[in-house]
């Protein structure tokens, strides 16, 4: 009896919608970010804030943000890299070549 010795290939696909939900939502749970930039209300487009470049084996990812008045900028912006970094790995298994931070503004503060 002659078995087939050939292997299965199988392919994942993962939507670049759901790898900017799991970088916003890795953002957006760090002390320090007030929020993505450019989002205004809940069914905003997303690519304003986080942008990627998916052609290589590691992609590259480019995150826009806001930070909290009086944080320490260079500790949130380390803090997000490891952030997404981890939750990309655990969440899809895509381990990230970059990722870039760009710090648009400080989030102002409304005084009742």
């Amino acid at each position: 009896m002659e078995r087939n010795n050939e292997a299965s290939v199988s392919s994942m696909k993962i939507s670049e919608d759901v790898i900017a939900s799991v970088i916003k939502y890795a953002v957006c749970d760090v002390d320090g970010v007030a929020g993505l930039y450019g989002r205004q209300g809940r069914n905003s487009d997303i690519r304003r804030s986080i942008s990627m470049e998916l052609g290589s084996d590691f992609p590259e990812v480019t995150v826009k943000l806001l930070v909290t008045p009086n944080c320490k900028v260079s500790r949130v912006c380390e803090n997000v890299q490891k952030r997404v970094r981890d939750d990309m790995m655990s969440m899809t298994g895509i381990a990230l070549s970059k990722i870039n931070i760009k710090v648009e503004g400080i989030a102002q503060t409304v005084n009742a």
